[in-house]
């Protein structure tokens, strides 16, 4: 594998972000090696529209009240991220600000691609460094084993992996998507980078595989 480390990353939220889960995957043992997990609290939308939103999406899962114990600003997770990636030697601010020997991975592209730069602009704060590049395992999947999985609940059928936890509970579809990253690792499937975004106009993005899930 070119990287040691995958960081499986699987967000939660339509207007803004809501819900931001990481595992890091050793790409050796498949092993999970840690788990980060925040729920975030909105900048913009109106205490109303925030109520009404969490009540619907997390009220169904029963994490409603958690969500408005813990959640944090934007902000303040990325903070908390970087700090949870230095400890585990994965990222410093002294060497560019990219991943050191780590790479996302994400169901799609729309996480890194779409939804993070626009928080970004949201929240007030300049696009980090490690997110100029990813791993769409869609693209992967598809060129490993030869198939189409339009998303992780394809991928996991066609892979004979039962669904755990609630779909679209951020940290349940991160262990989900991850439990495909291992099974794919044990099937030999090397792991690259698919898209790549432009230094000098960051919302040009450049796939890297020509066969792709567009």
């Amino acid at each position: 594998q070119e990287f040691d480390f995958f960081l499986v990353l699987d967000l939660e939220g339509k207007v803004e972000i809501l819900e931001f889960p990481v595992l890091i995957v050793d790409a050796k043992t498949m092993e999970v090696v840690d788990l980060f997990h925040r729920f975030v609290r909105p900048t913009k939308m109106s205490e109303q529209a925030v109520n009404k939103y969490i009540e619907g999406k997390y009220g169904e899962l029963g994490v409603d009240r958690v969500w408005h114990d813990t959640a944090i600003p934007f902000k303040q997770v990325v903070e908390e991220f970087e700090a949870w990636l230095a400890e585990h030697g994965l990222w410093s601010k002294q060497a560019n600000g990219a991943l050191n020997d780590a790479a996302f991975v994400t169901c799609g592209n729309w996480d890194i691609k779409t939804k993070i730069p626009e928080q970004c602009v949201v929240s007030n704060i300049n696009l980090p460094q490690y997110f100029m590049e990813w791993i769409n395992l869609k693209d992967v999947y598809l060129n490993f084993y030869g198939r189409e999985a339009r998303g992780m609940v394809s991928m996991m059928r066609q892979c004979g992996i039962r669904l755990m936890g609630s779909h679209h509970l951020g940290i349940d579809d991160t262990k989900n998507i991850t439990r495909v990253v291992q099974r794919m690792l044990g099937d030999g499937a090397v792991f690259k980078i698919t898209a790549r975004r432009s230094k000098s106009n960051l919302r040009n993005v450049e796939f890297l595989f020509k066969n792709r899930i567009k």
